[in-house]
């Protein structure tokens, strides 16, 4: 079952090789030599394939075109006939014995002389005789022949002694005809076998120019088709060609907006990192202000607390100015009433009362105008980072 043909490459003169019979009837194509009676067993086509004996050239010929052609191997193989057993084949070589013996050899003795023709009539006659009858006439002939010759008529076991003796010529005729008829059997069954061998492949050459002209015939009925098919082929080829050429277009126009885009991303990219660079330097920046802000924060804070110490301070100040102030009313009046109740250096008191008023009225207006002239929001000196731990001093 894992072989596809069997390979008998034998070189001696074979009849009928056991392993042909036993590859046709597991329905084995076989590869034979083209030699004595295998072209018999293996017609060429029909049962396997014939190679010139010898020649390993033609062997490897006929196997790579095999290898080449599966199909061809499967084909033969498909219509392999059932092998003949051995009970048949008996019968048909009986049969043809039969035959041989019941059939004289044809006469051709058209081409002889007509005075000759009589004599080559009677001894093909004779020659179809069999052997006892020819035998039992010559001892007649001699029985006869023996009184006119005044001798004796030789008994039939010296006939026979002298003419098959061992080196008789008659003996040695019957051996060469025995000899010249087996060849020449061997010769007409080869020159059928050729015959048969060489009607079969006529046969199958036949079938084969057949199939042949019926494929011919296919493909002419089909050349218009394929003709207007490779129309066809050619016209699409030439609409994909130019639509190669559009797509190949727009692929360069891709490709330069792909190349105009990646330099505005370039340029964007550095734009992006000025712009990280920017926003770095606002970071720095905004981490200095914030600083900034917290120092300013901290400074209002100190001011805030050195306005509120002035404050107080201030508001000390003017309340003691004012009792100062209202001191100096109740010294005005004292002056006023111990003026009226001297009388005598009144005029001088009142003009010292009147400059007392005066320095009075000034020293209220001074303080007057020193509280308005204090600013809400002064500006603080500048505080540096030392002084910001520093705890704010009030005014004396």
């Amino acid at each position: 079952a894992e072989l596809d043909l069997v390979v008998v490459p034998s070189t001696w003169v074979e009849n009928q090789p056991i392993v042909i019979r036993e590859a046709l009837a597991a329905g084995r194509p076989v590869v034979a030599s083209r030699v004595g009676a295998l072209p018999e067993s293996v017609r060429e086509g029909v049962d396997g394939w014939l190679f010139e004996p010898g020649a390993a050239g033609d062997l490897a010929r006929v196997l790579r075109r095999l290898i080449e052609a599966p199909g061809e191997v499967r084909r033969v193989a498909a219509a392999l006939e059932p092998v003949v057993d051995v009970d048949a084949h008996a019968r048909e070589l009986a049969a043809l014995y039969a035959e041989l013996v019941a059939r004289r050899p044809a006469r051709d003795d058209a081409g002889l002389p007509a005075h000759v023709r009589a004599i080559a009539a009677e001894h093909a006659e004779l020659a179809a005789l069999p052997a006892r009858e020819l035998y039992e006439r010559v001892l007649h002939g001699l029985e006869r022949l023996a009184p006119v010759l005044g001798i004796e008529p030789p008994s039939p076991a010296e006939l026979l002694g002298a003419a098959f003796g061992g080196r008789s010529r008659a003996q040695e005729f019957i051996d060469d005809g025995a000899g010249e008829r087996a060849w020449h059997a061997v010769v007409r069954e080869s020159a059928e076998r050729e015959a048969n061998s060489l009607r079969e492949r006529l046969a199958w050459r036949e079938r084969t120019l057949e199939e042949r002209d019926a494929q011919l015939a296919w493909l002419r009925s089909n050349q218009e088709g394929l003709e207007n098919e490779r129309k066809w082929l050619r016209e699409t080829l030439e609409a994909l060609e130019r639509e190669r050429a559009w797509l190949r277009e727009q692929v360069e126009d891709r490709d330069r907006a792909l190349a105009w885009r990646a330099d505005q991303l370039g340029g964007l990219e550095r734009e992006a990192a000025w712009r990280r660079e920017q926003v770095e330097a606002f970071e720095v920046e905004r981490a200095w202000l914030r600083e900034e802000v917290a120092a300013r924060d901290f400074q209002l804070g100190w001011m805030r607390e050195d306005l509120g110490a002035r404050l107080a301070d201030l508001e000390r100040a003017h309340a003691r100015l004012a009792e100062r102030l209202a001191r100096c009313d109740e010294l005005a009046r004292a002056a006023d009433e111990l003026l009226a109740a001297r009388g005598a250096s009144a005029e001088s008191l009142r003009r010292a009362a009147a400059q007392l008023r005066d320095g009075h009225a000034l020293l209220r207006r001074a303080a007057q105008d020193f509280l308005a002239a204090v600013p809400r929001s002064k500006p603080a000196p500048a505080v540096t980072p030392e002084d910001r731990s520093a705890p704010p001093t009030g005014a004396a």
